[in-house]
């Protein structure tokens, strides 16, 4: 059970990081959707952690979308 709560924060952090990336690239949801090849709805419930399991390939997509490496969205410190 601890996995769970782990889990859970990982997705919030990962989620918080892509909000803000995309928020600072001037991209608007549906903007960043139609960029990483995703369904809009799944990018806000990603960015909110409302999703049960953020594949490897989307979080790659999105981070393609972002023009930045899957690195910045994965490492353990916050986004500003």
């Amino acid at each position: 059970m601890e996995n769970i709560g782990r889990h859970e924060e990982m997705l919030r952090l990962i989620g918080g990081k892509i909000a803000y990336y995309r928020k600072l690239k001037g991209f608007s949801q549906k903007d960043l959707a139609c960029r990483a090849g995703i369904g809009e709805s799944y990018l806000k419930n990603a960015e909110r952690a409302a999703v049960e399991n953020l594949s490897v390939i989307t979080l790659l997509d999105i981070a393609d979308g972002l023009d930045v490496p899957v690195e910045m969205l994965l490492g353990k410190e916050k986004a500003q």
